[in-house]
């Protein structure tokens, strides 16, 4: 039997060792397989979508019938938690929430709840994988007290809400998790009747969401980590092969290919769409077709050498112009032309050698963005940049070539 079979055999039987007939595995697919309104709908890793729930959960004047007995149970389960907060509990149980004020998006502040009648302002800006912006908590304390100054007797209690309890980095923020949010909402579940059955279900579905995917379970990473020792190939196999890991960005970006092609070309500069995948969506520049010698290329249809590329990885998005292989005697003069562009010079031979790369997203950026829309209209303003300054560079030193000829340049330099 052929090696190539034999491999396949192994896959299949760990494979089936793993899904069929480990107890493990199938204890976790049970955790892990109730439906879930708030994944349905992509919310997991959505700030935006997280922000406007809370608003409108702890807002009592929304439809969901829990008044202000979510707000108040929140604020208490937090206070508890928080060393020297600016009101203490028992004065926030007797403050009157009769004149609450929720506001979302605020001067940019993702839940801001003020109550006029305690003097009280309390601001909650929520991170799930993005990290602070320059100054940002700065910019909303002064907002903050511009509007509520505490020379007036306003008292401030600003919340820097993340995964892990992380330092902001105004220390006049107080760094809270999603723990005490689910410690909250199972509190207002055992102690109030308060709320329509449908929104008391959804406010449990969303603390059973949070717990499972932002503050992990001690049972089910014991499960994890075994399953991991035991089956490691079998996992990675599925691993490499996850169906649109992307969230649907490569084919998105496939799909409007054209519409990014023409939104992004210059005057000098025009993008043609090349054969692509999702993990690759590959560009040629019209205006080089003709440089002597340079569409003699191996590597695309257009036979073109340099190619604008973007990479889509779940992991990051990344941006390339890339030279590829095709007969040396040509490829030699394309290289020697743009290599004082290239990040470094390694040994190549006559394969793919990248002219220019940059990182435009990476994991974080990736996973809290609202949908793949969002991300293809950012990388697609990236991409006009990149153009306009990494691509018009290579053009530069190439348009010399396609009016003198490519004798006039060649050096006949070997490749590093």
């Amino acid at each position: 039997m052929e090696t190539g079979t034999l491999d396949a055999e192994l896959t299949r039987r760990q494979l089936a060792e793993l899904i069929i007939e480990d107890p493990d595995f199938g204890e976790l697919e049970k955790n892990l397989s109730t439906y879930c309104p708030f994944e349905a709908v992509g919310m997991v890793n959505a700030e935006i979508r997280h922000s406007a729930f809370l608003a409108h959960a702890l807002d009592p004047y929304r439809p969901h019938e829990f008044g202000p007995e979510f707000l108040r149970l929140l604020l208490d389960t937090i206070l508890k938690a928080l060393e020297a907060p600016p009101i203490s509990r028992l004065e926030l149980h007797m403050a009157d929430f009769d004149d609450v004020d929720v506001r979302r998006e605020w001067r940019h502040i993702d839940v801001l709840v003020a109550l006029p009648t305690a003097k009280l302002v309390i601001a909650f800006e929520l991170k799930i994988g993005a990290g602070e912006g320059h100054d940002q908590l700065g910019r909303y304390s002064r907002a903050i007290e511009a509007t509520w100054p505490a020379e007036a007797g306003w008292r401030h209690l600003k919340l820097f809400l993340t995964r892990n309890a992380e330092q902001p980095s105004d220390d006049t923020w107080y760094p809270i998790d999603y723990g005490l949010v689910i410690d909250a909402i199972d509190r207002f579940k055992n102690a109030s009747d308060a709320g329509a059955p449908l929104a008391r279900q959804t406010l449990i579905a969303y603390a059973t969401m949070l717990r499972r995917r932002h503050m992990g379970s001690e049972q089910l990473d014991k499960i994890a980590e075994t399953l991991w020792k035991k089956h490691a190939e079998a996992l990675n196999f599925l691993l490499d092969r996850r169906p649109d890991a992307d969230g649907g960005l490569g084919q998105m970006l496939l799909d409007r290919q054209s519409e990014i092609a023409a939104s992004v070309s210059t005057g000098s500069l025009t993008l043609v769409p090349e054969r692509s995948n999702k993990r690759w969506i590959i560009f040629n520049v019209k205006e080089w077709s003709d440089i002597p010698g340079f569409k003699l290329a191996q590597w695309t249809p257009s036979g073109h050498f340099i190619q604008v590329q973007i990479e889509v990885d779940p992991r990051f998005v990344k941006l390339f112009v890339t030279l590829g292989p095709g007969p040396e005697e040509y490829r030699a003069n394309f290289y020697s032309m743009c290599s004082d562009l290239m990040p470094r010079k390694g040994a190549k031979g006559a394969g793919w050698k990248t002219v220019s790369s940059k990182t435009i997203l990476g994991r974080s950026a990736i996973e809290t963005a609202d949908g793949p829309e969002e991300l293809c209209d950012r990388i697609q303003e990236y991409l006009r940049d990149w153009v306009r300054n990494e691509v018009a560079q290579v053009d530069a030193r190439l348009r010399p070539i396609a009016v003198g000829g490519i004798a006039s340049t060649a050096t006949n330099e070997a490749l590093p």
